[in-house]
């Protein structure tokens, strides 16, 4: 690392990490039933598999091109392609929402399909499916979650069942029917408060460096805080770390945060937020005693990418420089 380059990453492990004072205040698959090596034959014996049902290969086989259509389906609606969308039922198909009231045929699928890209333009969709079943070789039933998440990073989840058939060699859905939420009554009110931060979870580490700063976010138990996690290298090769704990205060009606290092600087922070950034109010002291105040701000640019920035930064009145970071998730497997 040049000497420009170490000088910078001394300052942002510094305004990052050392004394913590610029961060005070600051789809998976789903799970598959389990297959043994050759479930041709039930257990306890030898019986054969009953007629209409799928060998494994071939259900595995046939499950990834479903797979695959609902992926397909999904892009469809994030590249605001309704043609796409309705390409993917059936001339029959029916759509019941969680309030009861069904939707039946292509003509007003197309209406409410058309309504729902423009409702949500900009925002993007994931799938999650949790499981899939085989009725028979051309019927099966998937069980998955469709979460929105907003172009300010809001998201909004939501369970579904759907039955496909196969037509013709291609795998089209003929019934979609909401599911409710299940309701957690043990789930703290914070939790519901929290929920917009909830794009932070994850891993994430600085782009401009080779993981000279890495942050992982995750909910405490019950939901009840989000818990970030800093670590930085230094110049001269020492680590440093802190911790930071996002909660709702009930009695401010705010967010707020109370962040610590591992050299003894500590501070707090009120959230507010504007679009897609939230700004920090922070204040703290470093481990020598003096006073620093900075206003951070956390923007989300996508799923994968958020930025972090402190102006107005101060350590005892005397002005500190600047600093802009952006994070970028950590690929899985790295």
């Amino acid at each position: 690392m040049n000497s420009r380059k170490q000088v910078a990453a001394a300052l942002l492990v510094a305004a990052l990490i050392l004394g913590g004072l610029t961060l005070l205040g600051t789809y998976r698959a789903g799970a598959y039933p389990g297959e043994g090596p050759d479930d041709t034959k039930q257990a306890g014996g030898n019986k054969p598999r009953p007629a209409g049902t799928l060998p494994s290969a071939g259900r595995r086989e046939e499950e990834q091109r479903l797979r695959k259509t609902i992926q397909a389906y999904c892009d469809a609606f994030n590249k605001n392609d309704l043609d796409g969308l309705m390409a993917c039922w059936t001339e029959d198909a029916e759509y019941t929402n969680e309030a009861g009231k069904a939707y039946r045929g292509r003509e007003m699928l197309r209406t409410l399909l058309k309504r729902a890209l423009s409702d949500h333009k900009g925002s993007k969709q994931t799938i999650e499916v949790r499981s899939v079943r085989f009725i028979r070789p051309e019927v099966a039933v998937e069980e998955g979650r469709v979460i929105m998440t907003s172009p300010e990073g809001t998201t909004a989840p939501g369970r579904y069942s759907a039955v496909w058939v196969k037509q013709n060699g291609k795998w089209l859905v003929s019934c979609v029917r909401d599911l409710p939420e299940p309701v957690d009554e043990e789930k703290p009110a914070a939790a519901r408060k929290l929920e917009a931060l909830a794009w932070m979870i994850g891993e994430w580490r600085n782009k401009a460096g080779k993981d000279d700063v890495r942050m992982t976010c995750k909910w405490a138990p019950n939901q009840s805080f989000l818990l970030q996690e800093f670590t930085g290298t230094r110049a001269d090769g020492k680590e440093v770390a802190a911790t930071q704990r996002i909660g709702w205060d009930p009695h401010n009606q705010r967010i707020r945060s109370w962040v610590f290092d591992s050299v003894g600087g500590f501070g707090e922070g009120a959230w507010a937020r504007h679009g897609n950034t939230w700004v920090v109010d922070c204040e703290g002291v470093f481990p020598d005693g003096r006073i620093a105040t900075s206003i951070n701000r956390w923007k989300y640019i996508d799923e994968n990418t958020m930025e972090w920035s402190s102006t107005e930064r101060e350590a005892s009145e005397s002005p500190l420089p600047d600093l802009n970071v952006t994070f970028v998730r950590k690929a899985k497997g790295h």
